[in-house]
Formats: C-alpha cells, structure tokens, sequence
C-alpha cells in the first residue's frame, strides 16, 4: 500500500514557485496495477520519484508497505560517471547481494540490455535508449513488490521492446507496478486503476475506465489550457465624492470701453471780438427850423 497525505511538491524558478503537486491526497491499494495519465508537464515523472523515493515533497508525507522499484525508464538517474557494468554491480550491492550472486546478475544484465561495448564504458556517453536499457536490465535483476515505470516502451527498437514486454509480464504476476505511458491503449490493456493529474492535482479512480473518461473529458473541454495566472484581489470601491455645491454665477461687470486718443490735433478755439460800430456824424441842419 503507498498513501499520500497532503504531499506538495515544487520547484523554485525565477518567476516564483512551480507547483507541481499541491496538498495532494490519495491511496492506493496493494496489489494494484495503476495507469498514470495526465498532460504534458502535469508532473508524472516527478510523481514517479517521489513514490520511488528517490526525490522528496516539500511537505506532506508519503507511505508505502513493501520493496519498490526505482522508476524504469527516461527519466531515472544513473551514476553517469561510472560504467555501465559498475552501476549494475551498484544497484546489486544496494540490494544486499553477496559478492558471487553480484557477478552472475551482473552477467545477466549485460546480456539483457544488449549494448555491447558500451557496457564498460561510461554511462555519460550513452544515448537515451541505451540508458534506458541498462536501467531496466538493472530492475529486472530483482524481485519487487512493486514497480514504477516511466515511459519505459517510449525507447529501443521491436526486439528489445519485445524482450522487456516479455520479462516484465512473468514479473507482473507476483508484483503490482505504477506505470507511466502515452500509449492509452496499452494502459488500458494492462492497468486496472488509475491517476490523473492535472493543475498539480492529483486524482485517483478505482478503474481506469473511470480514469480514461476523466481524461478525455478533459481532452474535449480543454485542449489548449491557457497558463494559469493568478487571480487579481479584489480592490474596495471608494466612497462616493459628496456633490459639490452649487454656486450661483455673478454677472461680471461690464468692462468701461477703452479712451482711445484722438488721432488729430484738437483745432485751436479763436474766440471772435466784436466789429467797433461807426459812429455817424450828426447834422447840423437838425437844430435849424
């Protein structure tokens, strides 16, 4: 049985905290074959580690009954400095082999993964397919109650994918696995429950036919998700302005029209005199009768 309770996962960017898994909570039961299915960037590889314990959450806790596998698949770690024939005898050793049972697995490892050369060379110079058959070969030395396994069929060419579907279903029958795959058919085919995740959150149904519709329905009503930002708080509306009084208008008083200056001179006044009235001589004939 693994159980998450409240597990939240993120990283640190430059633009903030990327959540991957936020109070997420869920169980699954033992014996269960889970389809993990989910968008791209939705956070399954890093569920895959977390359940394998091979990275931690930020907070929560996660709980699990029995051996588990370290993820199978593209998204694993390898010691890349060492050889491929030392990582194999590694991962014996942390399983508590002795030092006669580390070379017959170590044997069966090299023949499995097929990589010829590259074998003892480091891992560093591998390609992605030939990490990837290395870290299966390595897996498949061992007996677990439980595997995770992580876009494992996503690599190598028709015989090896042949060879591990073979291996892994002898495997299988005594053993539950958390699988990762693209593929929905081959999910539906082998898993019986499954986990959706989407906007780091997690979501376990009981089947995965349960599962497959989720994520269908989500496929349909979303297929483009725009990135999520962050809802704006919401900012108090300010208070009415009282109305401004009214004032009545006063009428400004006519402005006095401009002097304007003459543009002649003012004419001198000649103030006339009066003409002298001639005095007309009297007669002297009047005072004789």
């Amino acid at each position: 049985m693994i159980q998450l309770h409240n597990v939240t996962k993120f990283f640190t960017t430059s633009s903030g905290r990327h959540y991957v898994l936020e109070n997420v909570s869920f169980t699954i039961p033992d014996d269960s074959r889970v389809g993990v299915v989910g968008p791209n960037g939705a956070g399954k590889s890093t569920l895959m580690r977390l359940l394998a314990f091979v990275d931690i959450p930020n907070s929560g806790t996660i709980t699990r009954t029995g051996s588990i596998s370290w993820p199978m698949g593209l998204a694993t770690g390898l010691q890349l400095i060492m050889t491929g024939r030392e990582n194999a005898r590694f991962g014996c050793r942390i399983q508590g082999l002795s030092s006669q049972d580390i070379s017959e697995r170590v044997i069966g490892i090299a023949e499995f993964c097929d990589i010829g050369k590259y074998f003892d060379m480091p891992v560093r110079t591998y390609s992605s397919g030939m990490r990837a058959r290395l870290n299966f070969a390595i897996a498949m030395a061992f007996d677990f109650d439980c595997y995770i396994i992580d876009e494992l069929t996503a690599v190598g060419d028709q015989d090896f994918k042949a060879k591990s579907k073979k291996v892994f279903e002898e495997k299988r029958k005594n053993a539950s696995f958390i699988k990762v795959s693209h593929s929905m058919a081959e999910l539906k085919n082998e898993c019986d429950c499954g986990i959706l995740l989407h906007n780091a959150k997690a979501h376990f149904y009981p089947t995965f036919e349960q599962t497959l519709a989720a994520y269908k329905k989500l496929q349909a009503g979303n297929k483009h998700p725009p990135k999520a930002k962050p809802k704006p708080k919401p900012t108090p509306k300010a208070a009415p302005k009282p109305a401004a009084r009214k004032t009545p208008e006063t009428k400004a008083a006519p402005k006095p029209a401009p002097i304007q200056a003459p543009t002649t001179a003012p004419k001198p006044v000649v103030k006339a005199t009066p003409e002298p009235i001639a005095e007309e001589p009297i007669p002297f004939n009047i005072f004789r009768k």
